[in-house]
């Protein structure tokens, strides 16, 4: 449960704070066309995911 690990509801926070920012940089280098930099953001927006889901596995394991 959420409440029982007050350090995963952080990195949980963190998580989506750095891919809203991931986003918004996205969103300019577009107008730029940057496109080599763009596929580096696509690699750490994917491996932010498996960071995210990684983080969510224990949860369910305990749940189970």
């Amino acid at each position: 449960m959420d409440e029982d690990n007050p350090s995963r509801i952080t990195h949980q926070r963190r998580l989506q704070s750095i891919i809203r920012d991931l986003d918004s940089i996205a969103r300019l280098l577009e107008q730029a066309s940057a496109d080599s930099v763009r596929e580096e953001i696509k690699v750490v927006r994917e491996r932010l995911d498996s960071i995210e889901v990684q983080l969510e596995t224990p949860t369910k394991n305990l749940n189970e």
